[in-house]
Order: C-alpha cells, then sequence, then structure tokens
C-alpha cells in the first residue's frame, strides 16, 4: 500500500509539472508567434485609402522599416498597386486613445497595479497625443475627454474607484461614440476588465460600431475569471489585439508595449481600383512578404466604401436630364408618329416620367442619405417635374 501511494503521489507531482511546463512552453510559443494586424481603413479621400496596420515581431517588439515591397494589400480578392509606406512616428500622426478601465468591485485587489500602469502609459506617448479615461461598473462614467494634459489625465486615473458590476459592452460601444468628434491621427481603444459582461449590451453591437468608426479595439484580460474567448474575439474582429495579464503585476509591461505599438504603425496608401459605390462593403487585407520570421501573414478587414456628393450629384443631374429628354422625346413620338391625341400623349408621357422619376429617385436616395435630407430633394423633384410639363404645353 505504501508503494501504491508514493507512485500517485509521484504521478501527481510528475502531472502537476507536466501541466506547469506545458503552460509556460504554450505562453512561450504565443510570445514568439510574429503578429500582423489590419486596424482600420481611412477611406476619407476615396478612392486613395490608407490602411493602419500594426506589426509585431516575434519578440514582440514592432517590426521598423519596412517598405512599399513588403505588403501586398487585395480588395474582394484583386491586388492592388501600394503607393507608399510610412510609419506613424515618422509621420508625425498624433495618437487618440480611450483607456477604458475596469471599475467594478472585484477590480479592488489590483487597482492601485492599474492606476500605475495607465500613468506609465502616458509617458510613453508624444506631446500631441490625447487620451480620454473612461471607467465602467454598474455604469458608464467618462473621467475625462480627450485631452493631452498629462496632470488631468493622471489626476482623473487616480480617482478611480472599484465598486459594481460589470457593463463591459455597453461602456466600449458609448465609448466609441465619443470618436465622431476625432477628426485626425490614429485611434483606438485599450479595455481592461477581470471579469464578464454582466449588465445588458452586445458584442456585436461593439463589433459593428468599431467597423463603422474605423476605431480598433484592444483588450486586456486580468485574472483567472476573465472571458478570454470574448476579448479576443472583441479585438480579433476590430483590428485590435488581445493581451492576457495573470496577475496585475504584469499590467504596466502591457500597456507600455501598447502604447509602443500604437507609435509604431504603419500606414499603407494604395488606390482603390476598381472602384465602388458608395455604402458598398469591401474586403480589405493586407499580406507580408519579404519580412523574415513574419513572410505571409495576412490580416483582413471590411470597411464601407464612404458616400461621396459629388458622385451622387452628378449621377442625379445626368439622369434627369436624360429623363426629362425621354419624356420630350415620348411626347414627339406618340403625338406626331402614333397620331395620339396631344393631350393624351402629354398625360402619358407625364405618367411615364413619374413613374421612371420616382423608382430613380428612390433607388438613388433612400440607400444614400437621412430621410430629412431625401425628403428635401424629393420636394425639389416635384418641382424639376414642371419642366418637362411646361416645354410640352408650349
Amino acid at each position: 500500500m505504501k508503494i501504491l501511494r508514493i507512485k500517485i503521489i509521484v504521478i501527481a507531482m510528475f502531472s502537476i509539472l507536466f501541466f506547469i511546463a506545458g503552460g509556460e512552453i504554450a505562453r512561450s510559443q504565443t510570445s514568439e508567434r510574429a503578429i500582423l494586424k489590419l486596424n482600420r481603413t481611412d477611406s476619407t479621400l476615396y478612392p486613395t485609402n490608407f490602411l493602419n496596420i500594426t506589426t509585431i515581431g516575434k519578440e514582440g517588439k514592432p517590426i521598423e522599416g519596412l517598405k512599399s515591397e513588403n505588403f501586398q494589400v487585395f480588395e474582394d480578392g484583386k491586388e492592388q498597386k501600394v503607393l507608399d509606406v510610412v510609419q506613424s512616428d515618422e509621420k508625425g500622426t498624433a495618437i487618440n486613445v480611450a483607456l477604458v478601465i475596469d471599475t467594478s468591485g472585484s477590480m479592488n485587489p489590483a487597482m492601485e497595479d492599474t492606476k500605475k500602469a495607465a500613468t506609465a502609459f502616458l509617458e510613453y506617448l508624444s506631446p500631441q497625443d490625447k487620451v480620454a479615461i473612461i471607467s465602467f461598473s454598474n455604469i458608464y462614467t467618462l473621467q475625462c475627454d480627450f485631452t493631452g494634459d498629462r496632470e488631468i489625465l493622471k489626476s482623473a486615473i487616480k480617482e478611480l474607484k472599484p465598486r459594481g458590476g460589470t457593463g463591459l459592452y455597453y461602456s466600449v460601444h458609448q465609448t466609441l461614440g465619443i470618436f465622431d468628434k476625432v477628426e485626425e491621427g490614429n485611434r483606438a481603444i485599450i479595455v481592461l476588465t477581470d471579469g464578464r459582461n454582466n449588465m445588458p449590451g452586445s458584442i456585436e453591437q461593439c463589433i459593428d460600431k468599431s467597423r463603422f468608426n474605423g476605431v480598433p479595439v484592444f483588450t486586456i484580460g486580468l485574472g483567472p475569471m476573465v472571458d478570454k474567448a470574448s476579448l479576443s474575439h472583441l479585438a480579433s474582429e476590430t483590428g485590435g489585439i488581445f493581451r492576457f495579464a495573470p496577475t496585475s503585476s504584469e499590467l504596466e509591461e502591457i500597456y507600455k508595449s501598447l502604447a509602443n505599438q500604437l507609435k509604431k504603425q504603419y500606414w499603407v496608401k494604395y488606390k482603390a481600383s476598381p472602384q465602388h459605390w458608395p455604402k458598398t462593403q469591401v474586403k480589405a487585407s493586407v499580406k507580408l512578404q519579404k519580412v523574415p520570421g513574419a513572410a505571409g501573414l495576412e490580416s483582413l478587414l471590411t470597411y464601407v466604401v464612404p458616400l461621396q456628393w459629388w458622385k451622387l450629384i452628378t449621377a442625379y443631374i445626368l439622369i434627369e436630364l436624360a429623363l426629362i429628354f425621354l419624356t420630350y422625346f415620348l411626347f414627339k413620338l406618340f403625338w406626331r408618329k402614333m397620331n395620339m391625341d396631344p393631350v393624351a400623349a402629354t398625360r402619358l408621357s407625364i405618367i411615364i416620367l413619374m413613374v421612371l422619376t420616382i423608382v430613380w429617385f428612390t433607388l438613388m436616395f433612400v440607400r444614400f442619405v437621412p430621410i430629412w435630407l431625401f425628403l428635401l430633394i424629393a420636394f425639389g423633384q416635384l418641382i424639376i417635374l414642371f419642366i418637362p410639363i411646361k416645354l410640352m404645353a408650349k
């Protein structure tokens, strides 16, 4: 019996050592894996697009010195010509970051390390960079709006106090809204939580709004109770990266590395070909080539082609003119060629014009403009309809 007990103890000890070693191996393998991440697409100057990209080498540091020949860009599977590549710090691009920090009751033991890590993050940013501080528990609180004043930000971080539940998704969704007033520079959200969402809110709503606003969400999971799968999914679907911290003492290093990665992102410029109609969803992807240890890595993100008013207005004017001339020629055809009564020919031509106009107008504008603007343009459309009526009345 003693021998059996000794065997059981030995086997148990080896099993524990095996799992510990296996965990360390898995962790080291994860840290040694190079990462390519397409964070967002800036299509403000469409068809000229800019891809915001994060590249991380096996040692966990940004891959620097990449040129145009190191990137392949595709749209819906078709390769695009890369026009230029520049790193954010070389370009002097400002960074706008929202630090979203879990202040639920369970964060109490880690709060001092959290404050220290968030403060250290500020020190790694440039003077032109701006940060917003958001806390969340049962409620969402904007502790400090975007500012470059480090003292104000540090004061906001010091005021963080743990209490309540974990309204993670609602808070991320609300934070994405404050980027509406941010016009220039890189944009990112860094979310820290030690638990699971237990308040109203949907991860899919966060993903949809992130894609619409072009703001990647980087997530940090703290401790054993965190929902790694959901945080990883949120990050990967929005162009961010998920980082796991087993203990709060590791947060400072993670925040520092994220600050460095944001400063060392790449902007890849290309011109979309073929061009797509406004509001079309396009799958953009980027692939690394000729990069030791990272060649072949690929990342994909879907963006929506922006509304270009000059295209809509030009198409509107051209088709309006075409419909007016078509109506006039139909009137001539009905009256002169088909010997129809002039009044009947006029009425039939106007009916055809109105039907074609309604169909065209609906297809053109309902999809692209708000309802109030749609109604305003519709009123103008009714006025324009009198032009062929006056012409045919002569």
